[in-house]
């Protein structure tokens, strides 16, 4: 990797933590021109563009790097994610299953594939694939998170909630614990239990122990005013040099009402570039 690769990605990285996407888009399609060739600036892009949702850009890029090392294992899971996004499930197993291959069944091609799985309503997949797994996944989170999910596709909320419950017994990490304790709010939400579910709701947040920081909340938003300069602001509208300016189209609605969804539906058009 060159010096100026290394100080284009440092700054694509700050740009994501800013969430600020498109511009860490643009600044990878300027490298990429000077250096076609680089696997690592690709490799950023197609994460890029996942997390803008534009699954269809980070398929496409993680697949030609799939192409050019067809026995990367990371390469073929975070392929495979995108593929799933954009519903192609045969495509994303089947990569996902090669990964697991290359890794002797390694746990986080397993509990990938798993997920791929259990999102796609092939529980029992995804079930079968996990307990007959060659490592002892029972103190990975994901994996634990992942059993519970199975168990309440399948309606077993009882079920869950004593998983869950031997689960909180073993595990030692605290946002572990607090992300299990959140999803047992859930369970006991769908049993009806809604007192249990505010009480580990409320248990969940007490051991997060982050209290909210007036001071704090309002330097984020002086530091991002501070980021957004004049030029910053411009170059979100200037899209792709080549297919001229594009218009800002802001999707605004009330929460849980669909935008997400509204976005990655756009998206994928290729006039659109989600930002």
């Amino acid at each position: 990797m060159t010096s100026n690769s290394k100080q284009i990605l440092q700054k694509v990285q700050e740009y994501r933590s800013k969430k600020l996407f498109v511009n860490a888009a643009f600044l990878l399609r300027e490298a990429l021109e000077k250096e076609p060739d680089s696997q690592e600036l690709r490799f950023a892009y197609a994460q890029v563009s996942g997390e803008s949702r534009d699954f269809y850009t980070a398929a496409t890029v993680f697949d030609e790097l799939v192409h050019l090392n067809a026995e990367h294992p990371v390469y073929l899971v975070e392929s495979a994610n995108a593929w799933s996004r954009l519903g192609e499930i045969d495509k994303a197993v089947q990569y996902c299953q090669e990964a697991v291959r290359l890794t002797n069944s390694g746990h986080k091609s397993v509990i990938s594939l798993a997920n791929i799985y259990e999102q796609n309503n092939r529980w029992e997949e995804a079930e079968s694939l996990l307990l007959n797994s060659k490592d002892n996944l029972v103190e990975n989170g994901n994996y634990q998170r992942l059993r519970v999910r199975i168990l309440m596709a399948q309606k077993k909320f009882s079920e869950a909630i004593d998983q869950l419950n031997q689960f909180l017994k073993i595990e030692t990490n605290t946002v572990n614990q607090v992300k299990l304790l959140f999803l047992m709010s859930k369970v006991f939400d769908q049993l009806g239990e809604f007192d249990n579910a505010w009480g580990a709701a409320s248990k969940a947040h007490e051991l997060d122990g982050t209290d909210f920081d007036e001071h704090s909340y309002l330097k984020s938003y002086e530091e991002m005013r501070a980021f957004l300069t004049k030029e910053v602001v411009d170059s979100l509208a200037k899209g792709v040099p080549e297919q001229g300016m594009i218009e800002p189209l802001f999707v605004v609605s009330s929460p849980r009402s669909g935008t997400s969804l509204l976005e990655q539906i756009m998206g994928m058009h290729p006039d659109i570039e989600n930002g």
